[in-house]
């Protein structure tokens, strides 16, 4: 028997465990537990507007050399994939005391390149992380009707992703959630890494009728897909997550996303009900008013590139503002303590009275585990001491 399935029991027990402590029960207090809260990638909304709860998260990168795992086995491995997302489950929560909860659940995300393979892009795992191939698979306008959405079943990506699945789920005890893939990744994304982002502009340029119908279907396709995936879960539609990063300025203008990107983001709402989480770690700055208009959107990304202040006045109050840092500047290495701690308190003035939280990702190991290990847990401190005190 392989030795790994002990290990995976053993994290298991651990994890209901930790789930039924006081300390868990103080995390999940922090939180609503609606949609956002229990969606496919975890971006819940404070339960109060006196303190900022807040969340930290080390990348898949980091987490392989701090536990000691091959990364590249992780993503290609079911065994390894489960085992390893327990483990960091553990590790985030014994070690770092911020206001993530634990929980009997695991997460099938296959990275940042899935949608995209989905079109004929190669997703690349390495020891780094999972890539995206670099050759644009859509070289010319062609036909809008030659391209071909990709069926949920009987296409080789979804085939190994079933596969990949339905082994975790043999692995999971039954107590254990297991999240299947959502699509997350925009249309203008997706459009980003088949087309190119040069080819693009000079679509919206020369020929935006067929810029305009290419979003049409690769939302198109996301309806589709997400159809089979509800259908097959047995579950009714949860409102989106809508990944973004490609949205970002002065690469997209205020202009391009307001005659091109709105457009398939709204249908993505509309279809939806609504959306959980808009992200960009892009600069949205001067795109936040038109990004405002869009209908039902809960929660807001505030990049590290994004200003603060502009995001706090001018997004509506119904939306909760997630205020990331940056990862180096604000939290691993700052020019003092003095400024990491000035960060936080100027969040908490700026964003007061609002419904926001502040997340803290994006770690590898840069100097050392010992020294990155230290000071990350350095910063969580203080984000206990200012953004928890009302």
């Amino acid at each position: 028997m392989d030795k790994r399935i002990e290990q995976i029991k053993a994290c298991e027990e651990k994890i209901r465990e930790l789930s039924a402590t006081e300390e868990n029960r103080r995390r999940q207090s922090l939180w609503t537990d609606d949609e956002t809260a229990n969606d496919y990638i975890w971006h819940p909304r404070p339960r109060s507007r006196d303190i900022i709860p807040f969340s930290f998260e080390i990348e898949r990168a980091g987490y392989a050399k701090i536990l000691g795992f091959s990364l590249k086995s992780f993503y290609t491995d079911p065994v390894e994939f489960v085992l390893r997302s327990l483990e960091m489950s553990i590790y985030r929560f014994e070690e770092y005391a911020d206001c993530t909860p634990i929980g009997p659940a695991v997460t099938y995300w296959p990275g940042v390149g899935y949608e995209m393979s989905l079109f004929g892009m190669p997703q690349i795992y390495t020891e780094e992380d999972a890539w995206v191939g670099r050759d644009h698979v859509i070289k010319e306008r062609v036909p809008i009707e030659s391209l071909e959405i990709p069926d949920f079943y009987e296409h080789p990506v979804m085939k190994e992703t079933h596969a990949f699945f339905e082994r975790m789920r043999e692995l999971l005890s039954d107590d254990f959630a297991l999240i299947f893939p959502q699509w997350c990744r925009s249309s203008w994304g997706v459009a980003w890494q088949l087309r190119g982002i040069d080819d693009l502009i000079f679509d919206y340029i020369e020929d935006p009728e067929w810029l305009s119908a290419f979003l049409d279907f690769l939302t198109e396709a996301r309806f589709r897909w997400s159809d089979a995936r509800a259908k097959m879960l047995g579950i009714g539609h949860r409102k989106a997550n809508l990944f973004n990063d490609e949205v970002n300025a002065p690469v997209v203008s205020p202009s391009l996303y307001k005659d091109v990107i709105f457009k398939s983001e709204k249908d993505v709402s509309d279809y939806f009900g609504g959306i959980n989480y808009w992200h960009s770690c892009g600069n949205t700055t001067v795109l936040i008013s038109l990004i405002n208009e869009l209908p039902g959107v809960d929660m807001v990304h505030v990049s590290p590139w994004t200003d603060v202040q502009v995001a706090a006045d001018g997004y509506s109050d119904d939306k909760t503002l997630e205020v990331v840092l940056h990862p180096l500047r604000d939290v691993l290495q700052p020019e003092s303590d003095a400024f990491l701690r000035k960060v936080l308190e100027d969040v908490k003035r700026i964003c007061a009275g609002r419904s926001v939280t502040v997340r803290a990702d994006g770690f590898e190991i840069m100097r050392g585990i010992e020294a990155d290990v230290a000071q990350m847990k350095h910063w969580v401190a203080a984000a206990n001491e200012i953004l928890l005190d009302a």
